[in-house]
């Protein structure tokens, strides 16, 4: 029986890793069709910036093994808002302002 629940919140936890990973791609896609002036550095964000989100997803499921309620919607959020901004931060501009300046102008500024 405890051997069956492990296994369901291993399950849990590598959907929620999953479902952040993937929207976090699709953001950085979106951010692409935004933003279509990313130059040849794109070749080398784009993994750059899938692979910092799979590490922290990563870290989400090892952290989450032995978590439960608030920590663990916690940790998840952490991880959600993480993934977010290296897809943000590290997204290439070939010229003009930075994808947060515009963002920050498009947001509070209209």
């Amino acid at each position: 029986m405890n051997e069956k629940k492990k296994a369901n919140s291993l399950d849990k936890r590598l959907l929620t890793g999953g479902i952040i990973l993937l929207i976090s791609t699709c953001f950085m896609f979106v951010l692409g069709n935004i933003f279509p002036y990313t130059g040849l550095q794109a070749i080398v964000t784009y993994p750059a910036t899938f692979i910092l989100n799979s590490i922290v997803v990563l870290l989400g499921v090892y952290m989450t093994r032995k978590l439960a309620g608030f920590f663990y919607i916690l940790v998840w959020t952490l991880a959600f808002f993480l993934a977010i901004h290296f897809v943000i931060y590290l997204f290439p501009q070939d010229f003009g302002p930075s994808v947060y300046e515009v963002l920050s102008r498009k947001i509070f500024h209209s």
